[in-house]
């Protein structure tokens, strides 16, 4: 499913005309605050190719929150500057196999690993049948992050974020305002989502 379906179905659901640019904007809003969340639903998984000597890398383009970060099959520690001044006060210029990564003091879309990765990773040439990440390269990041998902999107999510948009629709100030329907919206979507771990 897309999330421009989603639209489509809170806009089916309505008993009242729904403003066309404020409806969508409240789906939208409901994907980023779920990709946001402490836990989020929809993650991607995607290798880096890094270079030695640089540390600091930007977010993909479809990225809204880094949620874990792995180099040669290890999980790296997310850490602060404070922490890193703490343990060197040459961390910037330190390098070799990556073991943290942060965001701290960073432009946020870009995270820092630490060390500075001391090798190129290698090439990404897929051998399929190695069990468990066995085939992946030497020296390439792997990031698990939430995505800013615009289709394939499972079906499971169409309702509660449709009704949760229908909710703020109508208990936003407009001509249109309706606290009965969007507390009804809001409860049915609230449960909803609880079922599936979302809201």
């Amino acid at each position: 499913m897309t999330r421009d379906e989603i639209k489509d179905l809170a806009f089916l659901l309505t008993a009242i005309s729904a403003d066309t640019d404020t409806l969508p904007r409240f789906v939208d809003d409901i994907f980023n605050e779920q990709g946001f969340s402490l836990t989020p639903q929809m993650l991607k998984a995607e290798i880096v190719a890094l270079t030695a000597g640089t540390a600091t890398y930007p977010f993909e383009s479809d990225m809204l929150k880094l949620v874990y970060a792995l180099f040669n099959d290890e999980p790296l520690s997310s850490t602060t500057v404070d922490d890193l001044n703490a343990y060197s006060t040459t961390w910037p210029a330190d390098s070799g196999s990556p073991k943290a990564i942060t965001q701290d003091e960073v432009d946020a879309r870009n995270y820092t690993l630490y060390p500075n990765p001391d090798a190129t990773s290698d090439a990404i040439i897929p051998i399929h049948g190695e069990p468990y990440g066995e085939d992946y390269a030497d020296n390439n990041l792997v990031i698990i992050y939430s995505e800013n998902r615009e289709a394939s999107i499972a079906g499971i999510y169409a309702l509660p974020f449709a009704l949760e948009a229908l909710a703020r629709e109508f208990s936003y100030p407009s001509d249109h305002t309706d606290g009965e329907y969007a507390d009804a919206c809001l409860t049915i979507a609230t449960l909803l989502g609880q079922l599936i771990g979302v809201i």
